[in-house]
C-alpha cells in the first residue's frame, strides 16, 4: 500500500490530491488546504499546488530564475513566489 511509506509531499491533480510516499503514490479526493491544514507543522506548503514534507527535504536549486525543492526520492518540486516568504521564514531558503 503506497500510504504505509514515509510521507514525501502532496501534489494537486484537479480535484485530486496525489500523496507521494517512499512506498510510491495514491491518488485521494481531498482538497489541498484542508491536507495543508491536517499535516501543519510536519511540512510547508511550497506552491499552490504542492506541499512538502519537513523529513523529505534534501535541499534547494534554482534553474534561473525558478527555484525547486529536492526530495529524498530524487524528485525536484517547484518553488511558487507567493510562498518564498514563508519558506525563508521557516529556514528552508
Amino acid at each position: 500500500n503506497p500510504l504505509d511509506g514515509d510521507l514525501l509531499c502532496l501534489e494537486m491533480q484537479d480535484h485530486y490530491l496525489k500523496v507521494h510516499t517512499s512506498a510510491g503514490s495514491e491518488m485521494l479526493l481531498c482538497r489541498m488546504e484542508d491536507a495543508a491544514r491536517e499535516l501543519e507543522g510536519l511540512g510547508q506548503r511550497v506552491h499552490r499546488s504542492w506541499w512538502v514534507a519537513n523529513s523529505a527535504r534534501q535541499g534547494i536549486a534554482s534553474d534561473g530564475a525558478r527555484l525547486v525543492i529536492r526530495l529524498s526520492n530524487g524528485a525536484q518540486v517547484p518553488v511558487g513566489r507567493t510562498y518564498r516568504p514563508s519558506l525563508k521564514a521557516a529556514g528552508w531558503i
